[in-house]
């Protein structure tokens, strides 16, 4: 006798690897019912790019410290 399956949306991975363990197993002639949410993949690349950005400042900053220091250092800095 033909099935429904539903699959949820606490079951979501981003990559496609052989290791991943089923969610759900079918057989012909059963149906499957999706949920789509597509705010989800938006919000992976928002949270990648903010990731990269926050990267970004921080060696910029790393970069401001170790030049401010050299030039802390070497008294190239009139008003200290």
């Amino acid at each position: 006798m033909a099935e429904t399956h539903k699959c949820s949306t606490d079951t979501v991975h981003y990559t496609w690897h052989k290791e991943h363990e089923p969610i759900l197993t079918i057989d012909s002639g059963d149906t499957v019912v999706f949920k789509q949410e597509k705010y989800r993949i938006i919000n992976l690349i928002f949270t990648q790019r903010q990731k990269r950005f926050r990267n970004l400042i921080g060696i910029m900053f790393i970069l401001f410290l170790v030049q401010f220091t050299s030039m802390v250092r070497n008294q190239e800095i009139p008003w200290l």
